[in-house]
């Protein structure tokens, strides 16, 4: 969203507010504040905050104007484009949704799955689906050699790049060809945004409507930020390169393990100009565990480390001031595990030995320090535009410190990296090794109040204030680390392929019983559906989709029967199709994903940060988040809709039909008489599968409704339609 000018100078003046202020801060600090009796811990934690300081200027700096360049025109006709999926070892169903969504791409193109794990079945899903199949006969320079081998067999000007597991949207090439009407733009990236939003990286809450994940804030923010100045680079996957521009940098760097980075700057050092394109054009998978997620940071950054030794970062002559100072910022950040292990463990010193990096705990100098630091956080909250999470920042970086101090290594390590595909469908939990950083650092602070309290308990020469300000401190730094261990416990993955969140009207039956009810969920090898009557494990649920332009008959057996306020939350289990069912089954939750994430989860997670601060919709009751199949209307043909959420005055509707604002109708739940309601809202859904809108219906007539209550206890037809009810 473009902002107003004086939006972005009332940002603009925070930002150079937070910086002069913190100049001045640390010079304080240093020259009026440390201890000479303790000068070694002072000047480390100095140095600590003289790193954050840097930091934070170089993320306004980065992030000063995130405007897109310039309107993207339309690409001219005739464009030859080779769309290039590589593959190693990922699961066939992962291959599978993004070779359709690769095919699906509007504009004309050719598109290869490039497999150098060299397996049969990926030859024939390659052929079924009417993609060409490029493999080799070694695996040399691991993701850029499998590219640079694909460039050698096909001869598109251009080359759209998806890693196996993210789908492109069809307006994936007419969103970005038009770039390159620019000729000295070497490539275009977009963001990467996932559809598994209950994965280790994201924290959700689905009945807000909200979802933030840790690479958020560098896509939205940082990427149109870097493009400002020219210096946005390629992420590997979700990006369009000009093959011309490769070849003459000799085709994707293969000396490093972040071969993306690494071409960018190539590129960007021999003059050509790249473009970053800030919008959901591609949905990838996330790392679902802690696991993967560890191993995609510790790639990231050791593949940092070694393009900062084999490249001139600082004295190449083909990088402007500003790509100089972007890609300085991005390898400064991997070196942020040696300040927060230094903050991690201050604290607790000086609560534990009374050994204070200050002179005195004085009332300038916390006023000094609040100062600078509310500041700080305020620009970063306004410079992150709705994505900066300042507390779930803190978290991820208590999780990842030591992964990020064990990728620096690679600095004074110069053995050969492998390069390491991250686990697409790990079913289980984390290595357990990954919580001894946060164990350790939770048992350090814990044991270093207990020594502080038999200090203070039995000295009388105790500075109390600075005794009771630095456990304050310390108790921030053990809830971090135990947030980051809890998080880390809970990443569990049970299932072998992730569901799409469906919220489509079935028709289903259970021996001689059937009845109406909700595909809540779906994927390759199950699904979920939520009944109004209970079930058995080991029964046989069949069911069809009652939703125009969807056509899905489907059979399981129960694996689970939950009971739920809304009815039985049922999971079925089926034998993973192949051919056309699993096709169709594919393109499904394809399709269900895309709408799912962008309906909900497509604008900034926080209205703090926003400039002007967005309104909430404020309602006369409070809505909850409720998924149930409602008849919109009367007769027998009437279609059949889904909730998405409810209150006692009314409820918002997924509806397969228009229907105009102030329409009066009968509307029926699955086991309850009808009742009149009012449309107010209509809002068209221009997302596959098939049309849909969203109703926003009034109920008429007075409902008093307090909680969760059973269908016995509905008196009132009105009620039984749109309150929460358990079957």
């Amino acid at each position: 969203m473009w902002e107003s000018r004086g939006i972005s100078r009332a940002r603009a003046l925070v930002c150079i507010l937070a910086a002069g202020f913190g100049a001045c801060y640390l010079t304080y600090r240093l020259t009026s504040t440390l201890n000479p009796a303790a000068l070694w811990f002072a000047i480390i934690l100095w140095v600590a905050e003289l790193y954050g300081f840097v930091s934070s200027v170089l993320f306004y700096y980065t992030a000063w104007n995130t405007r897109p360049r310039r309107a993207c025109v339309p690409p001219a006709p005739g464009i030859s484009v080779d769309v290039m999926v590589p593959t190693y070892n990922e699961p066939e169903w992962v291959v599978r949704r993004t070779l359709i969504g690769a095919l699906a791409i509007r504009y004309p193109h050719q598109t290869y799955l490039l497999d150098d794990g060299r397996r049969p079945e990926m030859e024939a899903l390659a052929k079924e689906l009417g993609a060409g199949y490029i493999t080799r006969p070694d695996n040399a320079g691991a993701k850029a050699g499998n590219l640079n081998a694909a460039m050698a067999q096909t001869s598109g000007d251009f080359i759209a790049i998806f890693d196996a597991d993210h789908v492109p949207l069809p307006p994936f090439l007419d969103s970005t060809l038009g770039y390159f009407a620019d000729s000295t733009i070497a490539f275009v990236q977009t963001p990467q945004e996932f559809y598994n939003v209950e994965s280790f990286q994201h924290l959700t809450k689905p009945s807000q409507k909200r979802s933030w994940h840790q690479q958020q804030l560098f896509y939205r923010v940082l990427q149109p930020g870097k493009d400002h100045w020219n210096s946005a680079f390629f992420c590997g996957s979700c990006g369009v390169m000009r093959r011309s521009a490769l070849e003459q940098v000799g085709g994707f760097a293969t000396e490093t393990i972040t071969e993306d980075m690494h071409t960018s700057f190539r590129l960007h050092a021999k003059g050509w100009s790249s473009a970053y394109h800030n919008e959901v054009l591609a949905l990838g998978l996330a790392a679902q565990t802690a696991t993967p997620y560890h191993l995609q940071r510790l790639r990231w950054g050791q593949g940092t480390m070694q393009m900062l030794r084999k490249e001139r970062l600082f004295t190449n002559p083909g990088l402007s001031i500003h790509q100089r100072i972007n890609y300085f910022a991005s390898v400064l950040h991997y070196f942020d595990g040696y300040q927060r292990l230094l903050l991690y463990l201050a604290p607790s010193l000086a609560v534990a030995t009374g050994l204070l990096p200050i002179r005195a705990m004085t009332l300038p100098f916390i006023a000094w320090v609040v100062t600078y630091y509310a500041l700080s956080m305020t620009a970063f909250k306004l410079t992150g535009r709705g994505y900066a999470m300042f507390v779930a920042t803190e978290r991820y970086h208590m999780i990842g410190f030591y992964t990020y101090i064990r990728s620096t290594l690679g600095l004074a390590k110069r053995r050969k990296l492998r390069f390491s595909v991250s686990p697409k469908a790990a079913v289980g939990g984390a290595d357990p090794r990954l919580m001894v950083p946060a164990l350790l650092i939770a048992g350090y602070a814990i044991a270093c109040f207990i020594g502080g309290m038999v200090r203070l308990l039995l000295t009388h020469n105790v500075n109390v204030l600075a005794f009771w300000i630095n456990t304050a401190w310390s108790g921030w730094i053990l809830a971090l680390a135990l947030a980051a261990v809890m998080t880390t416990v809970r990443s569990v993955d049970y299932r072998r392929t992730p569901r799409a969140h469906a919220a489509l009207p079935v028709r289903w039956r259970v021996g001689g019983i059937d009845g109406i009810g909700v595909l809540t969920d779906l994927s390759e090898s199950g699904a979920a559906l939520l009944l109004p009557r209970p079930v058995r494990a080991g029964d046989t649920v069949s069911f069809h989709v009652l939703w125009s332009q969807v056509s899905l008959r489907a059979s399981g057996t129960v694996r689970r029967a939950q009971r739920t306020d809304s009815g039985t939350l049922v999971g079925l289990e089926w034998e993973e199709p192949t051919g056309s069912e699993a096709l169709k089954l594919s393109r499904l939750a394809i399709d269900l994903t895309a709408r799912h994430f962008l309906l909900d989860f497509d604008h900034p997670p926080d209205r703090v940060g926003q400039l002007p601060l967005t309104r909430r919709h404020r309602r006369q009751s409070p809505r909850k988040q409720v998924v149930v199949p409602v008849r919109l209307g009367v007769d027998d043909d009437a279609p059949w809709a889904v909730t998405e959420d409810v209150s006692a005055a009314g409820a918002l509707v997924l509806s397969p039909i228009e229907i105009p604002v102030g329409t009066r109708l009968e509307v029926s739940r699955w086991d309850s008489a009808p009742v009149s309601v009012e449309v107010m809202r209509c809002q068209a859904v221009n997302l596959p599968p098939g049309q849909a809108w969203r109703l926003g219906l009034r109920v008429s007539g007075a409902l008093v409704t307090t909680g969760v209550i059973s269908l016995a206890e509905v008196t009132e037809p009105i009620a039984v339609a749109l309150e929460i009810a358990a079957a």
